[in-house]
């Protein structure tokens, strides 16, 4: 019996062939099976270490603040994700609530979302 392996894929579409010879002198016999099965990914990313909401002050004579946070990261059991946000550390903020929400996708299509609020203050005069 011999068996092989062979990964088309992770996590999406594998081949395995088995071959039998027969060990009879009297019987000269081949018998070859393909077996195709597929796998699917149905488990969401993760995000981790999103921030803790934020309340900032405007920065000095301006109705903004500049706003950083350290990035958070994320992960997968497929080994491929992508993170995207709606806003990035740094930017300029104005007086008031803005929701920033991260996205993690993976190769499957999997996602989520986590999100986390700034709010601006406006210096007390």
């Amino acid at each position: 019996m011999i068996i092989s392996y062979i990964d088309n894929s992770l996590l999406q579409s594998h081949l395995i062939f088995y071959f039998h010879e027969a060990l009879s002198t009297k019987v000269n016999a081949t018998i070859t099976s393909t077996i195709h099965f597929v796998q699917s990914d149905n488990e969401n990313p993760s995000i981790t270490s999103l921030p803790s909401n934020i309340v900032q002050n405007t920065d000095a004579s301006s109705a903004t603040a500049v706003v950083t946070w350290v990035e958070p990261t994320a992960d997968d059991n497929s080994g491929s994700v992508t993170l995207t946000s709606s806003h990035s550390s740094g930017d300029a903020f104005p007086i008031g609530e803005t929701i920033v929400t991260y996205t993690a996708i993976d190769d499957a299509g999997n996602q989520i979302e986590e999100t986390f609020t700034v709010t601006i203050e406006g210096m007390p005069t």
